[in-house]
């Protein structure tokens, strides 16, 4: 039985899956676990495969018992989750780098989305077509969350700066890629004071450039507004889609 080292050493939070591991649907009800470094597959249920994508590095231990004890109506003991925890230990599952660990835990109480664990999700490539440059920027930002989910940290940081240099008027990025980078470097104390990068203290930054412009920019500003509120208020996805 895995020792609880992986629960302790992220604060009684689950592991967090790597992005680099494969997940293959064979049917609605079975679903293979491919390692990254070959050897043998590891074939998961629904419910193993529900439990799976709870594994985000982020999430309470006892609170994911709880939501999949809901989910299907049957209970997972602590010890059960442990020792399930270990079978995915051994195939190398989880992200084990603890700067890595603690840059993701900073990104997603940030509220900053990525990936999570879906069978199929990266879907077929897609060669020889030209992409949007707003969807090559969200790849490749995606591209930094992998690497930063399979440990390579300095290659991740490097890619959220090249990102904030790209952007220089992006208050949000530049704060980000900044901050991500002291959480990275171990540059901050455990309890020091960390900057808010929520949307709240974005928007108040925004807010304060805007006003210091002259005021002819005022009805274009107000007309942006109201395409912004529109766009808000259009319906959503609701984020429980199959992702392909």
């Amino acid at each position: 039985m895995l020792e609880n080292a992986i629960l302790r050493r992220t604060m009684n939070t689950v592991p967090r899956l790597k992005d680099s591991i494969r997940i293959r649907r064979e049917s609605a009800e079975r679903f293979i676990v491919q390692p990254t470094e070959g050897g043998e597959d590891l074939p998961l249920s629904a419910s193993g495969y529900d439990l799976l994508c709870r594994m985000d590095g982020v999430s309470d231990e006892a609170a994911v018992r709880q939501a999949f004890g809901e989910r299907w109506n049957t209970a997972l003991s602590k010890d059960e989750l442990t020792d399930w925890i270990a079978e995915l230990d051994r195939i190398d599952a989880f992200v084990r780098n603890s700067r890595a660990i603690a840059a993701l835990r900073h990104l997603a109480l940030q509220g900053i989305g990525f990936r999570g664990a879906r069978a199929e999700r990266r879907g077929s490539t897609r060669e020889g077509e030209r992409r949007a440059e707003v969807e090559s920027r969200a790849e490749w930002f995606d591209h930094a969350i992998v690497l930063l989910n399979n440990g390579q940290v300095e290659e991740s940081t490097r890619l959220f700066g090249r990102f904030a240099s790209e952007e220089p008027g992006d208050l949000r990025l530049q704060e980000l890629a900044r901050h991500l980078k002291s959480v990275v470097l171990d540059d901050l104390p455990p309890h020091g004071e960390r900057r808010d990068l929520s949307w709240a203290v974005f928007d108040e930054a925004l807010a304060d450039k805007l006003y210091k412009l002259p005021a002819d920019y005022l009805p274009l500003f107000e007309e942006a507004a109201t395409e912004v509120a529109d766009e808000v208020t259009a319906p959503r996805p609701s984020g429980d889609e199959e992702v392909a």
